[in-house]
């Protein structure tokens, strides 16, 4: 199929960019950055309870908390903010990548892939879904591309590597590892004939790579009193019981998502043919180092055991090197002895041939893929119960759900969540303190001060031991209200329901079983509108007598 025409590819992008924008949303865990920066803003520290000393290094995102704490000062709001800077980084992304493939500088030694190509690319799950959000996904996920194709010299200027690489570095934690990675790698591949890598390159990467783990050790060490990231601490417990989740992890986005699937296998084929040809090849060498990143997420994914959150969080920053090796076109005397079936090259031949598309650009199979994405977006994909049987992960219910199930739950869960920090500020006083599980849009519009069942704010909870066998991906420790009952919290609980249920509804399981325990409470009902609307419920500790 013949290259159809750039413009068409432009059309590509701004149909990508449109579908983020129409599926905008902001999670529960953005909400936790935005409440460290709307701390940060208001001359609170890099604190999520103003006071706590040290605070704790409860987000994994420090340069993208800075960014929004900026925002917070000058009067936009974290929450407004952060899905525009988002989609502005997804832009940005998109319209690098299709220079870089569209103008020949990924197709080294062929002809570019169809502007088809591209369409499926946009209309992935993951990046549709991870173009707003309100996390840094997508800022890192262009951070770490312009690393990689700043390594390869696809954009001239290698010193741009400094800047690209500190901000992929402090824009997550992980983001440590894999620019390391890329560096070790440029430094193998440096030495090799073929040169894909620089060695200029090498060294200025690695100048980035020292002076933003610097900046981050500084941060951490000065501002939370430790060199080990709280994140790592919580999250990071790998065992046997972990990698089996991180499995079903991958193996759920492969079932929602067959054209992440495809793409991973495709390029995973191509890296692998030509590994032996890259001390010699640009383009197997080239091949090798953009699979270092996705390489690196996959190892990721299945350590930690996966990411509660829908659609393949993890994987975001692999997508554009997954993307540009499959577009990686083969020489055309490599194409011709395929075609021609001698073995020979085109010249030994007379016989010229021109490369042919791998078959997710060819038109069937990539708007064969373009459709499966849009069914699983829209939770049409149909997945027999056994399948998801299989790959269930979620472990804190019984239940197998789609990601597009998953991914409508979570933006419930926080309209909840906002709905009850609301309600909170409007009747707690400053300086009171709740005890709660999901801390982010109830603790960035209540401002009480949260004890966290789920240990991310809590230092000590993030010593215990997980278990990761009844829990989702990233909550395997979690303790019981009643654990912190000897820092006597003003509120035990709060929730909002509907005005008539169960006194004790919305509670955690067993909360108040010992009935010494109930002794020390009391229930408070506000009706937050008409009588029969949503009631305020709040579980007050007595006074000590």
């Amino acid at each position: 199929m013949q290259a159809a025409p750039r413009s068409l590819s432009l059309v590509f992008v701004l149909v990508g960019l449109v579908l983020a924008a129409g599926c905008v949303w902001l999670c529960d865990d953005a909400y936790i950055s935005f409440r460290y920066a709307k701390n940060l803003a208001e001359g609170g520290g890099l604190a999520f309870n103003v006071g706590a000393s040290p605070p704790i290094e409860g987000y994994s995102n420090l340069a993208w908390v800075v960014v929004l704490a900026a925002f917070e000062r000058l009067g936009v709001i974290a929450p407004q903010v952060a899905p525009v800077l988002s989609l502005g980084a997804l832009g940005w992304l998109l319209l690098t990548i299709r220079r870089d493939v569209f103008t020949g500088a990924v197709g080294i030694v062929g002809a570019p892939p169809p502007a088809l190509a591209l369409l499926v690319f946009v209309t992935l799950p993951p990046l549709v879904v991870w173009g707003t959000s309100g996390l840094e996904t997508m800022a890192f996920a262009l951070a770490v591309h312009q690393v990689q194709r700043h390594l390869l010299g696809w954009a001239g200027r290698a010193w741009l590597l400094v800047p690209w690489a500190i901000l992929a570095v402090t824009l997550r934690v992980d983001g440590q590892a894999l620019v390391a990675g890329l560096l070790v790698a440029g430094a193998v591949f440096a030495a090799l004939p073929s040169r894909a890598v620089r060695p200029r390159s090498a060294l200025v990467l690695l100048v980035g790579l020292a002076v933003g783990v610097g900046l981050a050790l500084l941060v951490r060490h000065g501002v939370h009193g430790t060199l080990v990231p709280h994140t790592v601490r919580v999250k990071v417990e790998p065992s046997g019981v972990v990698f089996e989740r991180g499995l079903r992890y991958l193996g759920a986005l492969a079932v929602a998502a067959p054209a992440v699937a495809v793409l991973f296998g495709w390029a995973a084929g191509r890296v692998v043919r030509r590994l032996p040809r890259m001390a010699r090849d640009e383009g197997a060498a080239t091949c090798a180092l953009l699979g270092v990143v996705p390489l690196a997420c996959l190892a990721q994914s299945i350590v930690v055991g996966g990411d509660f959150m829908a659609f393949g969080r993890f994987l975001v920053p692999a997508l554009p090197g997954v993307f540009c090796i499959v577009c990686l076109a083969r020489s055309a005397d490599e194409a011709a002895r395929s075609e021609n079936g001698t073995g020979r090259s085109a010249t030994e031949t007379g016989r010229a041939a021109e490369p042919r598309q791998p078959w997710p650009w060819r038109p069937v199979g990539a708007l064969l893929l373009v459709l499966t994405s849009g069914l699983a977006l829209s939770d049409r994909l149909p997945v027999p119960r056994a399948v998801l049987d299989q790959v269930h992960f979620r472990w804190n219910t019984d239940e197998p759900v789609t990601e597009g199930q998953a991914w409508r739950r979570m933006q419930e869960r926080l309209a909840g969540e906002i709905r009850l920090g609301k309600a909170l500020a409007q009747h707690t006083e400053p300086g009171e303190s709740l005890v709660a599980g999901m801390i982010g849009g109830l603790g960035y519009y209540s401002g009480l001060h949260l004890f966290d069942t789920y240990g991310l704010v809590d230092a000590e909870v993030g010593l215990l031991p997980g278990d990761p066998a009844n829990h989702s991906p990233g909550h395997d420790k979690q303790v019981e209200p009643a654990y912190f009952l000897d820092q006597r919290p003003t509120y035990f609980w709060g929730t909002a329901l509907v005005s008539g249920a169960a006194p004790l509804e919305g509670l955690p399981p067993g909360a108040l079983d010992d009935p010494a325990l109930r002794d020390l409470f009391e229930l408070e009902f506000i009706d937050l509108a008409e009588p029969g609307g949503p009631q305020l419920r709040l579980v007050r500790l007595r006074a000590a007598p």
